[in-house]
């Protein structure tokens, strides 16, 4: 009786240290994935401005440049529509599907970004 005690007592520690590694573990990827949507935010805080520029921009030019802005911006407002869509699947992503929900919206990203600046 007493063994068999003794080895529900340790089952049970081990039990409960794993609870809290898994735990832990939790915390840290909810802070991990809350921390990646705030910079996310932020950078794309700026990048609205900078399509925001981009569509004050083709109001006051002319020729080749405007021609040229107003032939991006289609594209850029999809893009800028696929990185939300992205983003918002971020929110409902697990630690097992963060790395592709995160490489997803960083390569959403960068193409917007490059769309940008090849406009501008």
């Amino acid at each position: 009786g007493e063994a068999s005690n003794d080895a529900a007592q340790k089952i049970n520690a081990a039990r409960a240290e794993e609870d809290k590694k898994v735990a832990e573990a939790q915390a840290n990827f909810l802070k991990i994935r809350e921390d990646y949507r705030h910079q996310i935010t932020q950078d794309l805080v700026s990048t609205d401005k900078d399509i925001a520029d981009l569509e004050a921009k083709s109001k006051t030019a002319t020729g080749k440049t405007k021609a040229q802005i107003d032939a991006a911006l289609p594209g850029i407002h999809t893009m800028r529509e696929n990185v939300s869509s992205e983003y918002k699947a971020l929110e409902f992503s697990s630690a097992v599907s963060w790395d592709s929900a995160k490489a997803n919206v960083d390569k959403a990203y960068d193409d917007l970004k490059k769309a940008v600046s090849k406009a501008d």
